[in-house]
């Protein structure tokens, strides 16, 4: 398995770091969204589960 190049574009190494933390942060910022959305769907099936 070759992996493709990542750095095609002639790009500062710093900028590149940057925009990829950003990235990865921006990621990170959705996934626990995600989880949280997920958490408190099934607190309310749960709880309306209860109440019938």
């Amino acid at each position: 398995m070759n992996r493709p190049q990542v750095c095609i574009l002639p790009i500062s190494k710093q900028t590149s770091v940057e925009s990829l933390l950003e990235r990865t942060t921006y990621v990170l910022n959705l996934q626990t969204e995600a989880k949280a959305m997920k958490r408190e769907s099934g607190r309310k099936i749960r709880n309306e589960k209860k109440s019938k």
